[in-house]
């Protein structure tokens, strides 16, 4: 292992995944929220903290509970999404086993969306931290170890009051107007080796926010945008490529062509340095244009993802994306003009989703012809419309499960319509993939898809929901995707 130090005060923690399943549970590229918050808690407080990527690294539970052990920290800040939220709280329990005396903060989407049932739920966490974590950690730092200041208000760090339990509201934390002062991912905080060893992929952000109002989507950054000056992005891009040798590039922007004078400021500025890099990026339909593709082609781009969710006209205005099918057509064929490579998304479940509505989706990804096809099933994620939509039993919905594990995209069981069971929505996902790949005779497609940055993982994917299909009680399949060894307590 490659951290500076042995012993940290502060330690951040991206949580791992209980089960190996998705592209994202053993990624190409460091963890970048965690790295935020640790280069301005560095900055800000002249604390160096260590930041874990259980992720990257390749890390089991357990080995991720070693680690953070090994380093005795103070305050140990933990960041998960909904579905593995469990995996945070096993781990928060374990290290205040050993180190009773450690104060544990949640910070990501789900603490954000459900910071009072958060807490009630997981005694084990003395904070839940509400937004964005950079300037609200930074706080809790200087309360934590300088005694700068009180724990107890602190913007967005909710808790239990001492006396009587009550959680204690304190909204959310404060966020900058620009992204300018946050600085960069604190990518030299992490175990270097580990970087050298796994990391191909650079992940970056150019803004914060989203305009649109998508009701499977809960907007975590809010829907005002907020922009980095385009030389300090491409300074970043810079370091990344001359420190780790990286080529490849994902700009993890909600929609990174939403402000095209932004987005065309990056490519002129990639293109101006003559940085000999490839990226990727994720858009909206409604926000492309020629002038903007061909400089995303000149400055190294090689894939965009477009949500285009479905292809049905009724569920596509329902689902308040503001986008047509006719406007989708479009902006493939620029891209396609361009040369860039197009991931189609698309999404299976939503409110008032039937199997004739599924069907009209196949057609339109078979009209679309993209280069590659993601097919999820709707995760309605708390902070969603969706949540609200089937905890009241809304939208067709006929079942929601509190159990966030389930929250997974391939081999979960949140939602099920009532029209359509959660099986069938199962099998028209394995079938829609057949049909788009196998039947249709994109052999080459297919490979290029399977073999590009991590996305060997599709295999993983269609084979965890070929046996959930084939075995629902799920007993058995726990064991071959897990991540910690043993299998889990609720899968017994």
């Amino acid at each position: 292992m490659a951290f500076v130090s042995q012993f940290y005060d502060v330690v951040l923690v991206e949580s791992p995944a209980e089960h190996l399943v998705e592209a994202n549970d053993q990624p190409p590229y460091p963890a970048i929220g965690v790295a935020y918050i640790g280069n301005y808690v560095e900055k800000v407080c002249s604390v160096t903290p260590a930041v874990i990527d259980p992720r990257l690294g390749r890390l089991t539970v357990r080995e991720t509970v070693d680690q953070i052990l090994s380093m005795r920290p103070k305050l140990l800040g933990l960041s998960s999404m909904t579905y593995n939220v469990g995996v945070a709280a096993e781990i928060s329990e374990e290290v205040k086993k050993r180190l009773p005396g450690v104060v544990t903060v949640l910070g990501g989407f789900h603490a954000s969306a459900l910071p009072e049932e958060t807490l009630r739920e997981f005694p084990t966490f003395d904070f839940v931290g509400v937004g964005e974590g950079e300037i609200l950690f930074s706080k809790l730092v200087d309360a934590t170890l300088s005694n700068k200041g009180t724990t107890l208000q602190i913007p967005g760090l909710w808790h239990r009051d001492k006396e009587g339990g009550r959680i204690v509201n304190q909204g959310r934390g404060e966020i900058p107007p620009t992204l300018d002062g946050l600085g960069e991912p604190g990518w030299h905080l992490l175990d270097q080796d580990i970087i050298e060893k796994y990391c191909t992929d650079m992940v970056l952000m150019t803004m914060r926010g989203c305009p649109f109002s998508c009701v499977f989507c809960a907007r975590p950054y809010g829907q005002i945008v907020r922009k980095r000056r385009a030389d300090l992005v491409v300074d970043e891009i810079e370091r990344s490529h001359e420190r780790y040798g990286v080529t490849i590039f994902e700009f993890w922007d909600e929609t990174f062509t939403v402000d095209r004078k932004h987005t065309q400021a990056i490519c002129q500025e990639i293109i101006a340095r003559n940085l000999k890099i490839s990226w990727r990026s994720m858009t909206h339909a409604n926000t492309l244009d020629v002038e903007t593709a061909k400089l995303m082609k000149e400055s190294g781009c090689m894939l965009v993802a477009l949500g285009v969710e479905s292809g049905d006209p009724t569920i596509l205005k329902q689902m308040g994306k503001n986008v047509t099918k006719e406007r989708v057509v479009e902006a493939r064929n620029i891209l396609k003009q361009v040369g860039i490579r197009v991931r189609g998304l698309y999404i299976f479940g939503h409110p008032h989703e039937t199997l004739k509505t599924i069907f009209r989706t196949v057609q339109f990804a078979t009209r679309l012809n993209a280069e590659e096809t993601c097919i999820g099933i709707l995760v309605p994620y708390p902070g969603t419309e969706t949540y609200q939509m089937a905890l009241k039993g809304e939208g067709g919905y006929r079942k929601m499960s509190l159990k966030w594990s389930d929250y997974n995209k391939q081999i979960g069981n949140a939602i099920e319509l009532k029209n359509i069971s959660r099986r069938q929505l199962e099998i028209c996902q394995l079938l829609a993939y057949f049909w788009l790949f196998i039947v249709r005779g994109k052999w080459s497609e297919l490979y290029k898809t399977t073999t590009a940055s991590n996305q060997g993982f599709i295999w993983r994917a269609v084979l965890s929901i070929v046996i959930k299909i084939l075995n629902p009680t799920g007993k058995t399949y726990w064991k071959w995707f897990s991540n910690s060894g043993t299998v889990p307590q609720h899968m017994k």
